[in-house]
């Protein structure tokens, strides 16, 4: 199976996904109303900032260094899970030692109590971690097949028991936060039970294996913590300024741009172990280029549909209290289709074992970000935090093109601007998989 083949099998389960998820928030959104859905984004900030600032991207590291065979990965496996329980007990204890301070921080502008919901979503942190330890060794095997099942038992538990106890039982915010923890835990492990043979472990300290996951794990984490504040600081200074309901507004108009990064996801989760693994650099670049024009094709028809039927879909699904969230959905979405594309010749930077370039990329994105936001979500609200979340995504993409034709033999007229070629192979791709679909329907009903 070739890498196009490999990205499509991954963007249709998250095609598939995506829709169990929406039919997910449909139910949590009308079930809760817009305040209790602030509080339960809130929550799982905690947990994407955990990961963020604590998990030092041993994992991505790990890809790298399998790619280059220059370490074992029967070591690598202990030595990764190891550090992840260290790391994620630290976190723990961290959280519980300032636990009032981060509660009040976090919850200033709501009236509710979740504090228990807090100290029930504390124990996913570890489970997380090594959750991911395994989805990344399958990234590196290119193991397909497990890596989608893992994640699909974990987005299928979540959604299944959350609503199963969110509407049957009336739990509320807890059986979101029982569900999202039971996800993460079924799923870790059936990726240990399928991992099988390893090789031989070793469970004493592996110190040059360390020494280079420390090393270049220290930039991909660096790189982590500002891709992390990118993504989300906007829905953080939503957060400080804006009651709980606008902060459900503004994370919807964001969520609802996941259908899109699903294209340039599925293709990166692939490419990065497989420019790893690749000898010339030239050859990974034009990989890359090629790669930019050919999902900068796809997002920019999707992005156009977007923007059309954005406003029925949510009327039609979460009601027209939550209309709301539709321009600041629109004003985001050329930021989406850019930055989309621009991740997928992102991916060439660490491919090379040049991640600092990744992070240094980022910082000044961010910066207008931060500033944007302190300065128009004030005055502005939530179209003030749209804006300041499209600036830092158009920035981020032009500097990510720049620096990728700086340091490679690239150029912008002979590799990034897209042909007539790249439009044609993607409505040849669209027309083969919709007619092995349609074959495949009509298998099933002579049978």
């Amino acid at each position: 199976m070739n890498l196009s083949a490999k990205s499509f099998a991954l963007f249709k389960r998250d095609v598939f996904l995506f829709v169990t998820n929406l039919i997910t928030s449909v139910v949590v959104a009308r079930t809760l109303g817009p305040s209790a859905l602030g509080l339960w984004v809130i929550l799982q900030m905690i947990l994407g900032y955990a990961e963020s600032f604590g998990r030092m991207k041993w994992d991505i590291a790990a890809v790298y260094f399998l790619g280059k065979k220059k370490h074992e990965i029967g070591d690598v496996v202990f030595t990764l899970n190891a550090l992840a329980i260290i790391t994620s007990l630290l976190i723990i204890a961290l959280v519980l030692w300032r636990f009032e301070w981060l509660y009040q921080v976090l919850f200033a502008k709501s009236e509710a109590d979740v504090r228990v919901f807090m100290y029930v979503i504390l124990p996913q942190i570890p489970l997380q971690f090594l959750s991911l330890n395994y989805s990344y060794l399958y990234i590196f095997r290119e193991d397909v097949k497990t890596y989608n099942r893992i994640v699909i038992i974990k987005s299928l538990t979540s959604s299944i028991v959350g609503i199963t106890l969110l509407v049957v039982f009336k739990l509320g915010l807890l059986g979101l936060v029982v569900s999202s923890l039971l996800s993460v835990l079924l799923g870790l492990l059936y990726g240990v039970a399928r991992f099988g043979r390893t090789g031989k472990i070793r469970t004493v300290i592996n110190v040059p294996l360390i020494k280079d996951l420390f090393s270049y794990g220290f930039i991909l984490y660096l790189t982590g913590i500002v891709a992390q504040l990118n993504a989300y600081v906007t829905r953080l200074i939503v957060v400080f300024y804006l009651p709980t309901a606008q902060v459900a507004y503004f994370a919807m108009a964001q969520n609802q741009g996941q259908l899109l990064n699903k294209v340039p996801d599925a293709l990166n989760v692939l490419l990065y172990p497989r420019i790893s693994k690749m000898e010339c650099n030239d050859d990974s670049a034009r990989l890359a280029a090629r790669s930019f024009r050919v999902v900068l094709v796809i997002l920019l028809a999707l992005g156009c549909a977007a923007f059309v039927v954005i406003a029925p879909v949510v009327e039609l699904l979460y009601g027209r209290a939550f209309l709301v969230m539709v321009v600041p959905f629109r004003i985001i979405l050329p930021g989406l289709v850019l930055s989309g594309a621009a991740t997928v010749i992102g991916q060439y930077f660490p491919g090379i074992g040049r991640a600092d370039i990744s992070a240094k990329i980022a910082i000044a994105p961010l910066v207008i970000q931060i500033t944007g936001g302190v300065l128009l979500i004030p005055t502005m609200g939530l179209i003030g935090a749209a804006l300041a979340f499209l600036f830092s995504l158009v920035s981020l993409a032009l500097i990510q093109v720049f620096m990728f034709l700086r340091i490679s033999t690239c150029t912008a007229r002979t590799d990034l601007v897209v042909r007539k070629n790249d439009v044609q192979v993607v409505a040849t791709f669209v027309i083969s998989e919709m007619r092995k679909v349609f074959s495949d329907i009509a298998t099933s009903r002579r049978c």
